[in-house]
């Protein structure tokens, strides 16, 4: 979807892969490097570090950075932080809980020209809980 190792340094994209435990960051970080080796070509542009989805990258910044956002973990709430994160214009998708106790609902936001978010809803999931 990204394309971080593109010779042209103007084409280059930028990844970065929040996991709030360690083990699985180097478990992911192994496994790109024994499957996916040419992502880790441009260090700069590609990344994944230990810390919490709640409060994006860097942590707790108020300033839009990224055109895309994926949760990959379920949320009671949208997190602030990455909806001031996600650019104008920008996708973010993740596990919401909306009526259910027992499902969280999988969400399409939308962040317009003017700042407002907009919710699509899929189908209902579940996942493990986002963790602060």
């Amino acid at each position: 979807m990204v394309n971080v190792y593109s010779n042209d340094i103007s084409r280059r994209g930028k990844v970065i892969g929040l996991e709030y435990h360690q083990s699985l960051v180097d478990y992911s970080i192994d496994n790109i490097t024994n499957h996916y080796n040419h992502l880790l070509k441009y260090k700069s542009r590609f990344k994944i570090i230990q810390g919490s989805g709640w409060f994006g990258y860097p942590k707790k910044l108020k300033k839009e950075k990224y055109d895309a956002i994926h949760v990959g973990a379920s949320c009671d709430s949208i997190p602030i932080y990455l909806v001031h994160q996600l650019k104008k214009g920008g996708l973010m998708v993740l596990p919401l809980k909306l009526n259910n106790d027992k499902f969280h609902t999988f969400c399409i936001i939308k962040k317009d020209e003017n700042n407002n978010i907009h919710i699509e809803t899929k189908e209902n999931v579940r996942y493990v809980p986002l963790s602060k």
